[in-house]
């Protein structure tokens, strides 16, 4: 059973309101589609970023990968080619780690 985000007490899954403080509840549905949202903004914001630097630098390339990566669906393509879908830390981790690389190429050259 999830738990409180406030008060972190457990809550029954279709409760809109928890019954020990009264905070109101998100459903993880909601949480899954607003996390997607995050993900498309920031995943376009550096794909942009790492067009703006690829015609005079190749570290671009990473930095939008790194972008892509950002994507729920990349994401889940990544897990039919690793027969699961990776958590959403490790891709973001990955993601963070195609960008530092390509920023730093950027940087270097």
């Amino acid at each position: 059973m999830p738990e409180c985000d406030s008060c972190g007490h457990t809550v029954d899954e279709s409760a809109e309101y928890c019954p020990s403080c009264g905070a109101p509840q998100q459903s993880p549905t909601q949480k899954r589609q607003l996390l997607g949202r995050v993900s498309y903004a920031i995943g376009f914001l550096v794909i942009v970023a790492g067009i703006s630097v690829l015609p005079n630098n190749l570290g671009g390339v990473l930095v939008v990968l790194g972008g892509m990566q950002l994507f729920p669906p990349m994401r889940h393509l990544l897990g039919r080619v690793l027969g699961r879908p990776p958590k959403i830390w490790a891709n973001a981790a990955l993601s963070v780690l195609l960008v530092a690389i390509g920023a730093l190429v950027i940087f270097l050259l």
